[in-house]
C-alpha cells in the first residue's frame, strides 16, 4: 500500500471519528448491550420466577379425592377452598380469575379395575402465571399417586420389590463444561455477531459512498490527483476495519456476558476454551471484511443513502439464511459447506464451540471466506472505479415509473412476500394447522402478491400479466407427464445427490405427518389444490410476468424460481424446489398460459402426499424405485420435454 491510501484512510478515520452515530453504533453499542441486554432480562425472569414460586394458588378438589387430599394439603404453595358453589360454577370461577385451578377426580380413582382407565379433569386459565403454576403442582401430585398406585398393584399380584428395580437406566452426560456450554453459545453466537456486522457495516459503508453522492463530496474527492484504485482501496480497508473492531468488540461482549451467567436463566457461569476462542477470532476477521464489502458493495450501487438502507433488508435474508444451517446438528461441515460463504463460518463456530476441532475443515473455512472477502474487495475496488458509480447526480425516486424503478419495487416486493409468508404463515399454522394453512394460501398470499404488483406500477392488464388463457391441448398433456414424471427424480435422484453434502433432518417433514390422518380429499385440498392455485397464481403469474417485461426470459424463469424456493425458508427444499419451479415457469412461458403450471404443481403435490394411498389402494406390488419406475418417468420426462418444445412461445406478446 502506498503512502496516498494511507493517508485517504485517515481522512475517512477522521471523519468517522466525528459521526456520533457511527460510534455509537461500532463501540458503544458492542461493549454495553450484550451485558446490560441480557443481564437486565436475566435478573427480571429470575424475580418473576421467584414471585411466581412464592404465590400461593387457590384451588378445589372434588370428586373422589381421598389419595389426593393429604398431598395437597402437605403443599404450601397450595391453598384448599372449601366446595361452597355447585360444581357447574366451579369452572366460570376459574374463567373469572376467582380461582386458580380446579381438580375433579373420578369415583373410581385408585380402585380402577384392569384395564380401566380413570380420566381426572384439571381445570387451569393457560394466560395466569399462578393458574399454570397451579397446574404443574397438581400434576406433579397426580403422578406421585399413579407411582405408588402401581406399586401397590405390583405388590398385591406377588411382585417381590419395587416395579422400578426391575428396569433401572441412567444416563450420563459425557460433554465437559466447556462443550456443553459452546453447544448452548454456538446457537446464538453467529447471528448476533452478524446482526452488529450489519448495523455497524450500514453506518460506515452508507455515508461512504452513497451518503457523499448526496452530499456531492464524491465528485471532488475523485478530483485529487491519486489513483481512483487508492481511493476505492482506502474506503475498502476503512469499512473493513470498521466492521473487523465491531466485530471484535462484539465477541469480547458476549465472552464476558457469557462468563458472568447473564446468558443463562440458571444463572450459572460459562467458560470458553482459550483456543476455540482463538479460532473464533480468526474465523470473526474475514467474515467481518465480507460482510463490510458486500455493505460497500449496496453503497456504491445505490444513488442515495435511503436506497441503500433499502437494500439492507434483501441483503441480511441473503446472508441470513444460508446461516440457519448450522441450526442443525446433524450436518456436517464438509465437501460444500464448508465453502459456502458465510455458512461455513456459522457450522465452524458451532463445532468449536461445542468442542469438535478438525483442523482441516476450519483451515478450509478460514480460506474460502478468505477468497470470498478477496474477490468482494475486488468487485468493490472495481465499481468505485467506475464514473457512472461515482456520479449520482440528481438519482430518480426509488419507487419511480421507470423499468429500473419498477424492478427495484418488483425486487423488495418479492423479498417482503418472502419474508411476511413466512413468518405471518407460520403464526397463523402455529394457531391451527389446517385453518391456518388455508388462510395463509387463500387470504396472505394473493393478497401480497396483488400488493406488490401494484406497488411495482405495473404496465398492462392484469390478465395478460397472469397468462389467463385457455393453452393448447399438448400443453395439459405435457404438465401431467411433468407431473408424474418429475416425482421419482425429484425424490430419489436431487434429494439423495443433495443428502450427500446437505443431508435433511429426520424431523424436516414433521409437519406432514400431523395431516396424514385427514380424509384424501381434504389432504389433497390442503396440500396440493389449494398451493397450486395460488402459488402459481402468484409466482408464475404476477412475478414472472412482470419480470418477463423488464429482464430477459431466462433471467424472468431463475428470478421467480429462486423466490418460489426461497418461501419455503428451507435449506433442505430449495434445490429440488427451485427446479420444479423453473420446469412450471419454462411450461408457463412456452404454452403462453399458466394453466398447465396449476396442473403439474397440482398432480405433483397431490402424487407426493397420497401416492402411497393411492398405490395401496390399487394393490401395486411394483417398487416405486425400481428400474422400471425409472424407465416410465424418463419416458414421462421426454414425452413431457417434446410436447414443451412444440409449443410456439413466439405468439405471446412480450
Amino acid at each position: 500500500m502506498n503512502r496516498t491510501v494511507w493517508t485517504l484512510v485517515r481522512k475517512e478515520l477522521s471523519e468517522a471519528l466525528r459521526d456520533r452515530k457511527v460510534l455509537l453504533m461500532s463501540i458503544v453499542v458492542p461493549v454495553a448491550i450484550y451485558p446490560l441486554m441480557m443481564g437486565v432480562t436475566n435478573s427480571m425472569e429470575k424475580k418473576e420466577t421467584a414471585k411466581t414460586q412464592a404465590e400461593v394458588a387457590d384451588v378445589v378438589l372434588t370428586g373422589n379425592v381421598d389419595l389426593l387430599l393429604p398431598r395437597v394439603e402437605a403443599d404450601s404453595t397450595l391453598a384448599l377452598g372449601v366446595v361452597t358453589v355447585p360444581p357447574d360454577s366451579l369452572r366460570s370461577m376459574v374463567e373469572a380469575g376467582e380461582l386458580d385451578a380446579w381438580l375433579d377426580a373420578p369415583d373410581g380413582l385408585g380402585r380402577a379395575a384392569d384395564g380401566e382407565v380413570a380420566t381426572v379433569s384439571l381445570y387451569y386459565d393457560q394466560t395466569e402465571s399462578v393458574s399454570r403454576d397451579a397446574r404443574r403442582r397438581l400434576e406433579a401430585i397426580l403422578r406421585d399417586v399413579r407411582d405408588e398406585q402401581r406399586e401397590l398393584r405390583y405388590e398385591a399380584a406377588g411382585g417381590d420389590g419395587r416395579l422400578d428395580a426391575l428396569v433401572v437406566s441412567g444416563d450420563a452426560d459425557i460433554a465437559t463444561e466447556s462443550e456443553a456450554t459452546g453447544a448452548e453459545a454456538g446457537r446464538m453466537l453467529v447471528y448476533v455477531l452478524l446482526m452488529m456486522l450489519f448495523m455497524s457495516g450500514a453506518n460506515f459503508s452508507g455515508e461512504q459512498v452513497a451518503g457523499e453522492k448526496e452530499r456531492g463530496t464524491l465528485e471532488t474527492l475523485f478530483l485529487i490527483p491519486a489513483p481512483r484504485h487508492d481511493i476505492a482501496r482506502a474506503k475498502v480497508i476503512f469499512v473493513s476495519f470498521g466492521t473487523v473492531l465491531t466485530a471484535l468488540l462484539s465477541l469480547a461482549s458476549l465472552v464476558f456476558t457469557y462468563q458472568q451467567g447473564w446468558a443463562s436463566q440458571t444463572g450459572e457461569a460459562f467458560s470458553f476454551d482459550a483456543l476455540s476462542l482463538v479460532f473464533i477470532t480468526l474465523l470473526v476477521i474475514p467474515l467481518a471484511v465480507l460482510v463490510g464489502s458486500i455493505l460497500l458493495a449496496i453503497s456504491t450501487v445505490a444513488r442515495t443513502l435511503k436506497e441503500a438502507q433499502s437494500y439492507l433488508l434483501p441483503a441480511m435474508l441473503v446472508v441470513f439464511v444460508p446461516a440457519i444451517m448450522s441450526l442443525s446438528q446433524g450436518i456436517e461441515l464438509k465437501g460444500i459447506i464448508a465453502l459456502i460463504p458465510v455458512a461455513n463460518v456459522a457450522f465452524a463456530m458451532r463445532d468449536l464451540l461445542a468442542g469438535r476441532v478438525d483442523v482441516t475443515a476450519q483451515i478450509t473455512v478460514v480460506l474460502a471466506t478468505l477468497v470470498w472477502a478477496g474477490l468482494l474487495v475486488r468487485y468493490v475496488g472495481n465499481l468505485l472505479s467506475r464514473e457512472e458509480m461515482v456520479l449520482g447526480f440528481d438519482p430518480e425516486p426509488f419507487l419511480a415509473r421507470t423499468p429500473s424503478g419498477r424492478m427495484r419495487a418488483l425486487q423488495v416486493g418479492m423479498v417482503a412476500t418472502t419474508v411476511a409468508y413466512f413468518y405471518a404463515g407460520n403464526l397463523l399454522q402455529t394457531w391451527d394447522l389446517q385453518k391456518g394453512l388455508l388462510l395463509s394460501l387463500w387470504a396472505l398470499l394473493p393478497v401480497l402478491g396483488i400488493a406488490v404488483y401494484r406497488v411495482a406500477h405495473h404496465r398492462g392488464a392484469f390478465l395478460e400479466t397472469l397468462s389467463l388463457r385457455l393453452p393448447p391441448a399438448t400443453a395439459w398433456l405435457a404438465a401431467l407427464c411433468f407431473g408424474v414424471g418429475l416425482l421419482l427424480p425429484m425424490m430419489n435422484g436431487v434429494a439423495r445427490l443433495q443428502s450427500r453434502v446437505l443431508p435433511m433432518p429426520e424431523d424436516a417433514m414433521a409437519g406432514l405427518d400431523v395431516l396424514q390422518d385427514l380424509a384424501t380429499w381434504k389432504l389433497l385440498f390442503l396440500v396440493a389444490l389449494s398451493p397450486a392455485i395460488w402459488e402459481e397464481f402468484v409466482f408464475r403469474g404476477i412475478f414472472l410476468g412482470m419480470l418477463r417485461k423488464l429482464v430477459s426470459v431466462r433471467n424472468a424463469i431463475l428470478i421467480s424460481s429462486a423466490f418460489f424456493a426461497l418461501i419455503h425458508l428451507s435449506v433442505f427444499r430449495f434445490v429440488p424446489t427451485f427446479l420444479l419451479g423453473v420446469v412450471m415457469a419454462t411450461l408457463v412461458w412456452r404454452s403462453r398460459s399458466l394453466l398447465p403450471a396449476v396442473l403439474l404443481h397440482f398432480v405433483y403435490n397431490g402424487s407426493l402426499v397420497v401416492g402411497s394411498r393411492i398405490v395401496d389402494g390399487l394393490g401395486v406390488t411394483m417398487p416405486l424405485d425400481g428400474a422400471v419406475a425409472w424407465t416410465v418417468s424418463v419416458a414421462l420426462l421426454a414425452v413431457g420435454a417434446l410436447l414443451v418444445r412444440g409449443l410456439n412461445p413466439m405468439a405471446q406478446h412480450e
